[in-house]
């Protein structure tokens, strides 16, 4: 049996439970950010070209590596009849992630692990991604949590081809369903965390995410990036330096924003 996760911080948190109950622990990630950027029922190097143009890197590779990382996803998963499958439905990032899957394998040979709650005694409010879930509640999940197989009705088969044709470049999680939506749909709330004065794009982006989940979105810091990368590009914030992902920049010395 192969475990997928839509999630790398819940891959290593699935991988640690695993091996500490003593069980087989192939684990198979997909980290490629479906719920942002162009896609495409089988072409992934529209998206590295999108994303190398619209947040590059300050290395020479950035991006090159998702057309390769979602062929070898399949490859790896078509040596299995047997998945379980592992998501906060209530992601969008995973969310979306499920549909390409089920897209590609369609759901007969899986059962899903769907954390809309979680399960025990304190009744505390479901993770927002399951790479919150941190090592021992997945050991808890891994022996407890319910496995459930396709509900087509709530995951259908052919949303994914819905959302390519969509033809937008965000997605989110509306009553229950991963919807196609404007790219600046988060740009007001990012906007109300840039101030008139300088402030580091670090912090701004931790009060966005703050926000967001208050909102009940869930988003990864390299969207939020896009986004301050578009509004500074488009004149409503000023950045000390052009805005992308600094992999060999100190940490000491972070990108300045403030509004124009």
């Amino acid at each position: 049996m192969i475990h997928v996760t839509f999630s790398d911080s819940g891959a290593g948190s699935l991988k640690w439970a695993l091996r500490n109950l003593g069980k087989p622990r192939i684990v198979e990630p997909y980290i490629g950010e479906l719920d942002w950027g162009p896609i495409s029922p089988t072409d992934f190097s529209c998206r590295q070209a999108w994303k190398s143009s619209h947040l590059p890197f300050d290395d020479l590779k950035g991006w090159d590596w998702i057309e390769d990382a979602a062929t070898g996803f399949q490859r790896r998963l078509d040596v299995s009849d047997e998945h379980l499958v592992w998501v906060v439905p209530h992601n969008a990032e995973e969310l979306c992630g499920l549909h390409w899957y089920l897209d590609r394998f369609g759901g007969e040979r899986a059962t899903f692990v769907l954390v809309d709650s979680f399960p025990d005694a304190r009744g505390e409010p479901p993770p927002k991604g399951i790479g919150e879930l941190g090592p021992e509640r997945m050991m808890y999940l891994v022996e407890n949590a319910e496995r459930e197989t396709w509900d087509e009705g709530r995951f259908p088969r052919q949303r994914w081809r819905k959302l390519c044709e969509d033809s937008t470049n965000l997605r989110i999680v509306k009553n229950g369903v991963a919807t196609s939506v404007a790219e600046d749909y988060f740009d007001q709330t990012i906007l109300g965390r840039c101030q008139d004065a300088w402030r580091s794009i670090n912090d701004a982006i931790v009060e966005v995410f703050e926000e967001l989940r208050g909102e009940q979105h869930s988003v990864g810091m390299y969207l939020v990036m896009w986004r301050l990368r578009e509004l500074a590009l488009s004149g409503k914030i000023v950045t000390s330096r052009e805005v992308r992902i600094e992999l060999n920049h100190d940490f000491n010395d972070p990108i300045m924003l403030r509004l124009a």
